[in-house]
């Protein structure tokens, strides 16, 4: 795990929850409290960095320890787990709460154990009892043993410490030593910006201004990056205002010379000592897309924005001729169908609209909103099917969808097409159950097969008198594993392994009895293959089932044509648009809510960032979005 933050702290990136606990941690405010659920090695393993590391950064408020069975039911997994509570100090915020650095041995019915002397002090936050067990890697190892119950954790959450939070403001008003500047509106800086007052540099934490705490030589080079961060700001705020050219002028005249008066001194604001001194700030891309850097080199050029006009501020559209532009503008303007804006455009009702959309629009059944064809015409189309025949019984207008519905449906696939194999989690216990049956030549009756679905696990047993079939021994089975077993693991994914037991207690694996048991279940396993499809009628449940299932999607086709996205600064192309699969990437962003652009790393920053100002436009910049630099990929 590497993250440059904690350079001089490799200890916390050994295990990668030690690193999560302590990045959870740093990201916290002051004052904040952060609860934190580990196993039990977290508080009780011998190494005590991460908890030095965590207690010279916060308060332990408490900790409760839950049996080790706690998460077995959602989970499959017994492990002895710990919930913590800390508080992250800050000025204002003395270090108090327990300690819990070091461990303490107590005694158990098992012998002696060690654990974090914070249980030491507080067995009562214990929910059980310590005790040597036979754990999932070893034997004689400490885990909480006892039943969870709601009222035992009731008892342990009410037996916390009281009115430790701070709140925000209250946080803030205790421990801050800088206000903002007289006149200065907070809510105009951003959240972890620099800013200079007085003299000071400081940064937005919350509703406060703190010390950054840079050295002399540091500071100055932030001075001087956020002169020419606000200088670029201007210059943005004069294009999109509009503004007479002579103030555009000027302001790319102010922009010019006060970058040219940083770099003759410090450099380009993308050389190394920059970029770390400005790293913090949200505007640090603002400053380095200011020019196109050489690393090797280590020369740069300005960009356009020194010379000419970036940015154009967007002009509503107020007339069009068709509905079809009328259309094009509503998903342009709100990314969806609004029918007032639309009447606006264009002078007409809302049915002469409809009428003459025709087909690119269609009503969803399922809460009644309209959406565009390639929308509505995508995704889980069967299930879509099925809802409008069942909305055209009530409705007559839905039959259009029916029909438009019915020319997109994946055509089904044949049994030769589909692999179903022991394990297949949509092959029902019943079929399971009668390959059983059928295989070992024994009653249905005897055979008992279930499934549970939420943790993914088969079972298979047999009667006794089943058990002991000679199909199930000797045909089907071997001198170690029962035929019955080999299916009940093939069906939870796992192989059978042999072992010889020894008279000290260990147990060596017996390669011969392995090898004849793994033959016999994937010959069990191609016989499963062979079987299933062999019934006629089996055949067409399971192969219409799977087609419902899993052979119901279209995928949708994303055509961002009609987007104009205002405001994108189109430097890197040359006043040229983007691309066509730029502009559809950008409308699937907004469409489908979270997506992942996998690029050739570089390829994709200009219309990364313009799908980003699309979203901050129609409001929807809290969608996430996900970029990631794929070599194998190289269209969206």
């Amino acid at each position: 795990m590497f993250d440059s933050t904690y350079r001089s702290s490799p200890a916390v990136t050994r295990a990668i929850h030690d690193y999560f606990f302590a990045k959870s941690l740093d990201k916290s405010r002051a004052g904040g409290v952060v609860a934190l659920i580990t196993s039990r090695y977290t508080m009780d393993k011998q190494d005590a960095t991460i908890r030095q590391y965590l207690a010279e950064r916060a308060n332990l408020i408490g900790a409760i320890r839950l049996p080790n069975t706690a998460f077995k039911a959602n989970a499959g997994t017994e492990v002895t787990t710990d919930i913590l509570f800390l508080q992250k100090r800050g000025p204002g915020l003395p270090a108090s709460g327990e300690a819990w650095r070091e461990l303490v041995p107590i005694d158990t019915p098992d012998g002696p154990i060690h654990i974090n002397e914070y249980f030491s002090r507080h067995p009562e936050m214990m929910l059980g009892q310590m005790r040597l067990e036979h754990g999932m890697y070893r034997g004689g190892e400490p885990a909480l043993v006892g039943e969870l119950s709601p009222a035992n954790l009731a008892r342990a959450i009410g037996a916390l410490p009281e009115a430790v939070y701070v709140a925000r403001d209250a946080g803030d008003r205790a421990r801050a030593d800088i206000a903002p500047a007289e006149g200065t509106e907070l809510g105009a800086l951003k959240e972890g910006a620099f800013y200079e007052r007085d003299g000071v540099i400081v940064v937005r934490n919350g509703n406060r201004l703190d010390p950054a705490n840079l050295t002399s030589s540091v500071a100055a080079r932030v001075r001087g990056m956020l002169a020419v961060r606000d200088a670029v700001r201007l210059v943005f705020q004069t294009q999109l205002e509009d503004a007479p050219e002579e103030r555009i002028t000027e302001a790319r005249k102010i922009l010019g010379a006060l970058y040219y008066s940083f770099v003759a001194r410090y450099g380009p604001t993308s050389s190394r000592e920059n970029v770390k001194a400005f790293a913090g700030d949200p505007d640090h891309p603002l400053l380095l897309s200011l020019e196109n850097y050489d690393p090797e080199l280590k020369t740069a050029t300005k960009t356009p924005i020194f010379e000419r006009r970036t940015l154009e501020r967007y002009r509503p559209v107020e007339h069009v001729e068709t509905a079809t532009e009328a259309l094009a503008v509503s998903l342009n303007e709100t990314g969806d169908i609004h029918w007032p804006r639309m009447e606006q455009l264009t002078g007409r009702t809302v049915g002469q609209l409809r009428r003459e959309l025709g087909s690119l629009v269609y009503r969803n059944p399922e809460g009644g909103a309209w959406e565009t064809a390639d929308r509505y015409l995508s995704g889980n189309v069967r299930a879509k099917f099925a809802t409008a025949n069942a909305a055209a019984e009530i409705d007559s207008s839905y039959r259009r969808n029916i029909e438009a519905l019915k020319a997109v449906q994946p055509p089904d696939l044949e049994p030769g097409d589909i692999e179903a194999r022991l394990g297949s989690s949509w092959i029902p216990a019943t079929d399971i159950r009668d390959f059983v049956s059928q295989l070992l030549d024994i009653s249905v009756s005897d055979v008992h097969v279930a499934h549970a679905g939420a943790i993914a696990t088969w079972t298979v047993q047999l009667d006794p008198g089943a058990r002991w079939h000679v199909s199930n021994t000797t045909a089907w089975g071997t001198s170690r594993f029962r035929a019955s077993e080999l299916i009940d693991q093939a069906l939870n994914g796992r192989t059978p392994t042999a072992y010889d037991e020894h008279e000290d207690g260990s147990r060596t694996i017996n390669q011969q009895e392995t090898i004849a048991a793994r033959e016999k279940q994937q010959q069990l396993k191609d016989r499963f293959r062979e079987w299933i499809w062999q019934d006629g009628e089996r055949a067409s449940r399971l192969a219409h089932d799977y087609n419902e299932r899993f052979n119901n999607l279209r995928l949708r086709n994303f055509d961002g044509s009609h987007l104009t996205l205002p405001g994108m600064v189109r430097d890197n192309l040359r006043d040229r648009d983007l691309a066509r699969h730029q502009k559809d990437a950008v409308w699937r962003i907004l469409q489908s809510g979270s997506t992942l652009l996998a690029h050739v790393v570089g390829a994709g920053k200009t219309w990364t960032m313009a799908a980003a100002m699309e979203m901050r436009r129609l409001g929807l910049a809290k969608k996430p979005m996900f970029v990631v630099p794929n070599h194998l990929v190289d269209s969206v």
